[in-house]
């Protein structure tokens, strides 16, 4: 996809002009479409919430729409707990640049979710107001 503009404001492994090149998707043939929850609920004016989930072995994660209720929108982080990593740090505006069921948020690869650990979600409310914010992962599993 040559001449598309760089977008800046995405983190170093999720982007939505970048694609999977065909090995990484032969890996996912068998699998069937899910999508899941991360983090569902009102966050007061400017705090802080955390989710956590766990998944059966063989879960990939493809992509990530979320929504917000205030302009001023959230930060979120994605913590992979078994392989103590931060898969994302990300803003989420009002005006669905992270992501919505339009236009998915797609991961520059797909993530292989932890079988025996569990991912942890923080999100931070940056709006003065209480702010309803829905994070949801689009994937793969057995």
């Amino acid at each position: 996809m040559q001449g598309l503009p760089t977008l800046s404001y995405r983190g170093p492994t999720a982007s939505r002009w970048s694609l999977p090149d065909p090995a990484q998707v032969d890996k996912l043939v068998g699998l069937l479409p899910f999508a899941f929850v991360l983090f569902d609920a009102t966050v007061g004016a400017q705090q802080t919430e955390r989710s956590k989930f766990s998944q059966p072995e063989n879960c990939w994660l493809l992509a990530l729409v979320a929504s917000v209720s205030q302009s001023a929108g959230c930060m979120v982080q994605i913590y992979d707990t078994v392989r103590e990593q931060t898969l994302e740090i990300l803003p989420v505006r009002f005006d669905a640049r992270f992501g919505s069921a339009q236009f998915p948020f797609y991961l520059r690869k797909p993530y292989q979710l932890p079988a025996v650990g569990q991912v942890q979600v923080r999100v931070i409310n940056l709006a003065a107001a209480a702010n309803d914010i829905q994070l949801v992962g689009w994937g793969l599993r057995p």
